[in-house]
């Protein structure tokens, strides 16, 4: 259940379609098979996509830092396209971590606060991002 969820997280982490078939065909040629995208995780351990996740994270943060008026619409999507592949090997293995050290039975219990608490601290940033960008 722990896995389906992680693999339906990394789906859901991609804002459009376009994202979601830029990362499968990615796979497909890399892997051979689409379906290894989601088999990551279980192949090298959650420690290491997340530590690779944050550093893609805080690499594409300065490539963005870098953006000016006159940046491409393509660089613009690349560096979107590889932001959404850094927040996708960051959240979905601590997410998975955290859900996997839970007892069973608490596992429902568990997974509102956590989706819960998720919502309002992106919240927060969603609201802090608006603030910076409008003064």
């Amino acid at each position: 259940m722990i896995k389906t969820l992680a693999k339906a997280n990394l789906i859901r982490g991609c804002a459009e379609n376009e994202c979601v078939a830029e990362l499968s065909a990615y796979a497909q040629v890399r892997y051979g098979d689409w379906r290894e995208l989601c088999r990551l995780v279980d192949r090298i351990g959650a420690r290491y996509v997340a530590m690779f996740g944050f550093a893609l994270l805080a690499f594409n943060t300065f490539q963005l830092s870098q953006i000016t008026l006159t940046t491409s619409f393509d660089t613009l999507r690349i560096l979107l396209v590889v932001r959404g592949l850094a927040l996708g090997c960051t959240m979905q293995p601590t997410q998975l971590s955290a859900m996997a050290v839970v007892h069973a039975r608490r596992r429902t219990n568990a997974s509102s606060p956590n989706n819960a608490l998720r919502t309002v601290f992106t919240s927060f940033g969603v609201a802090r991002l608006a603030t910076v960008v409008t003064t």
